[in-house]
């Protein structure tokens, strides 16, 4: 398994509901893959920013599968129709932190 940190801008105003949309959004477009096994969220003012746990053969695989994930999402407009896919980065496992 392989940590992504992701970061999304959304147009505003952002719904109260926008974190459950977000986080069904990724799981149902993930579907039969089945790669992605947990989604972490924390929302702001303009977006999201979150970790996403997937299962991958390797980080550049887990980044991959995240990214044609979003652009699945992204293309069938949906809830979280006119947000952007900011960020999209592998984990180091062992507690260091993503580049800004």
């Amino acid at each position: 398994m392989f940590l992504i940190a992701a970061s999304w801008s959304s147009p505003p105003p952002l719904p109260p509901t926008a974190e459950e949309k977000l986080r069904n959004a990724l799981l149902q477009h993930d579907g039969s893959h089945g790669r992605l096994q947990h989604v972490r969220l924390h929302m702001s003012r303009g977006g999201a920013r979150g970790v996403l746990f997937v299962s991958a053969q390797d980080s550049a695989a887990a980044e991959s599968h995240v990214r044609a994930l979003w652009a699945a999402v992204a293309r069938s407009g949906g809830p979280v129709g006119g947000w952007r896919l900011l960020q999209c980065t592998p984990l180091p496992l062992g507690g260091a932190r993503p580049p800004r």
